[in-house]
């Protein structure tokens, strides 16, 4: 029993840390992006918002199908205990 537990903490674990890494890179290349942008047309501020929240947006819904696609796989798990 003691580990199945710690089998779910490593788990758990592992998909906080897949999240954050997840938005870190979108978030983090959408900057540099919009910064290299910038200097190509020099448009100073106003590519780097655009990619930034280009790169949140897209962040978020990766993480977003991520938690949906563990989500179902977890009822499909526990869907023989009923």
């Amino acid at each position: 029993m003691r580990k199945k537990n710690n089998f779910k903490i490593y788990q758990n674990l592992a998909l906080i840390s897949q999240v954050g890494i997840l938005m870190t890179v979108y978030i983090v290349g959408a900057v540099m992006l919009g910064n290299y942008v910038d200097g190509v047309f020099d448009s100073s501020p106003l590519a780097l918002l655009v990619f930034l929240l280009i790169g949140i947006v897209a962040a978020f819904h990766n993480v977003f199908k991520l938690l949906m696609k563990i989500g179902t796989k977890k009822e499909e798990d526990d869907s023989w205990k009923k």
